[in-house]
């Protein structure tokens, strides 16, 4: 009799706890629920719509600055190669003068000599 109410005991206290836990997830369903229907109004729609805008031209001018950077860089690594090949052409221009001088100075003495040898 004593072991009966004492299970009888344990079962109502299984019971008050399992409606405490049924309470607590009908309160969470109801929360939830009041949520997702907060969000359907047209006030905080129109929030979100004003948030998603907002960050859809964030990421648009983060795309223009990243498409502004590239056009630099690469303006930049074409004036340093252009500046290379200004640089190798004037440098092989110089060396075909030297050249030209070296020649003309070279048939100007070979001329001489030939004109001492004759004269």
């Amino acid at each position: 009799r004593i072991r009966e109410e004492r299970e009888e005991e344990e079962r109502k206290k299984i019971d008050i706890e399992e409606a405490k836990y049924q309470a607590e997830k009908r309160r969470e369903a109801i929360e939830r629920a009041k949520t997702l229907q907060s969000y359907q109004t047209d006030r905080v729609k129109g929030f979100h719509g004003a948030l998603l805008l907002s960050e859809v031209l964030r990421e648009r001018d983060a795309q223009v600055e990243y498409e502004k950077l590239k056009r630099e860089a690469m303006r930049n690594r074409d004036k340093g190669y252009l500046e290379k090949i200004k640089e190798d052409f004037e440098k092989s221009l110089l060396e075909e003068q030297d050249k030209a001088t070296r020649r003309r100075e070279a048939c100007v003495g070979v001329s001489e000599f030939q004109k001492k040898q004759l004269g």
